[in-house]
């Protein structure tokens, strides 16, 4: 076993059972792996990166001395210490300044893990503050001291060397975000100068965007799956698109499934024979899990054809008993979707929108009052049969409802990701 994965399983075990004291839904133990994969992504040898694993363990655990010394050798020991505070009897102001002392005079590869340990400290806080507001009640000091704190680490990093360093720029432009609340002036007051609302909600999502991404980096999550359905005409296909779009700004691998409707399969299948379209729905989720992506989007999927089940037994074409049947075999399979988003508006709402989005005044062959009025009378019946839906209301305009579901989602898949996290490293 290399010294990593050694380092790993050590940190692993002993902060079992810690949280984060700014964020206790999620395992200390994110802290330290994102630290090491900062060092890791800056280029250090491996001692230094299992150091940023270890980085807490002689603070924060019941590790002594000897342990890492025993299993991990003097340089990973020295690493440790140089992001170790002396004694924790002391005042805060003394154990800090103690600190700052101490990194002015380390090496390079020792200040490494100390300006990893802040870039992931202050990230964190950054997120924090960007999504709910400022607060540092969870921290022993308020702005002032933490601010003093940083900005004189940083300093320290800084001193004796090439202040031009990535790293050191990552954390300085870190501190001016934190402490400062820089963020880009020339979008903030000539893009959005008009609607400072819209861009406020922005700066949440794309915050909540960021977290993701640490959590994912954390370790292999397996692929979370979303089913997009509802009422037609409700900016469902507007929503997906703008979704995966900001989701691969960050570099989520998506799988997309289009709808149904539209296959080959679905078109040749005639009368109740359509219900058998939900295997071959089934199987193209498979298949695009299988691809490990981190994101897998469907479009009306197997909730949608739960939706139409009950729509043949309401027009009389199956009996209670075959209807029951289908429903259960199809609720089982509906679980291997995480979540499902459905959409819903009224009938004039939905032709509405459908007149106005094209030229034509002719009568639509399917969109009409009374299959509008079916398709939601069906999905009222079937939609407390199922866990993971989140319904929502269409009528609104495109922008207010596009806020209100890429919330959601980007919650239940932070959800998602921390349920997993704790999970393996149980």
């Amino acid at each position: 076993m290399n010294i990593v994965k050694k380092a790993k399983r050590f940190a692993i075990k002993y902060h079992r059972g810690q949280v984060r004291k700014n964020d206790t839904d999620k395992p200390y133990i994110i802290h330290p792996i994102e630290v090491s994969n900062i060092l890791s992504k800056y280029g250090y040898d491996e001692n230094v990166v299992a150091a940023g694993l270890l980085h807490d363990t002689l603070e924060d655990t019941k590790a002594k001395i000897s342990d890492i010394k025993r299993m991990f050798g003097d340089d990973i020991l020295s690493l440790i210490l140089g992001d170790s505070e002396e004694d924790k009897k002391l005042s805060w102001e003394i154990r800090k300044k103690g600190v700052i002392d101490k990194v002015k005079m380390l090496d390079i590869r020792h200040k490494a893990v100390v300006c990893a340990d802040k870039i992931s400290n202050l990230s964190d806080m950054l997120i924090k503050f960007r999504i709910y507001g400022e607060d540092y009640h969870a921290f022993k000091r308020g702005k002032d001291k933490q601010k003093w704190y940083y900005e004189n680490i940083y300093n320290s990093l800084i001193y004796n060397e090439d202040n031009n360093n990535e790293m050191f720029k990552e954390l300085y432009d870190l501190i001016r975000k934190v402490f400062y609340n820089e963020e880009d002036e020339f979008v903030k007051n000539n893009i959005f100068n008009d609607n400072i609302e819209y861009y406020n909600k922005l700066v949440v999502i794309n915050y909540k965007r960021l977290e993701l991404v640490k959590l994912k980096d954390v370790c292999d999550i397996k692929p979370f799956v979303i089913e997009f359905t509802g009422t037609p005409r409700t900016f469902k296909t507007t929503i997906i698109k703008k979704l995966s779009d900001f989701l691969k700004k960050s570099n989520f691998k998506i799988e997309y499934i289009d709808e149904y409707t539209k296959s080959n399969t679905y078109k040749k299948l005639d009368g109740f024979d359509k219900m058998n379209i939900a295997d071959s729905v089934l199987n193209n989720i498979n298949k695009s899990i299988s691809k490990n992506p981190d994101i897998v989007i469907v479009d009306r999927g197997l909730f949608d054809i739960l939706i139409l089940l009950d729509r043949f037994y309401c027009d009389g074409y199956i009996d209670i008993c075959m209807y029951n049947s289908y429903k259960n075999k199809y609720v089982s399979l509906i679980n291997k979707e995480n979540i499902i988003i459905c959409t819903y508006c009224d009938s004039i709402v939905s032709l509405k929108r459908d007149y106005y989005d094209k030229l034509s005044l002719d009568k639509r062959r399917f969109l009409s009052v009374d299959n509008v009025v079916s398709y939601n009378k069906s999905l009222n019946n079937v939609k407390d049969s199922i866990d993971n839906i989140y319904l929502f209301d269409g009528n609104l305009d495109d922008c207010d409802e596009m806020f209100v579901i890429v919330n959601k989602i980007l919650d239940e898949i932070k959800q998602y990701y921390v349920k997993y996290v704790n999970d393996i490293f149980r």
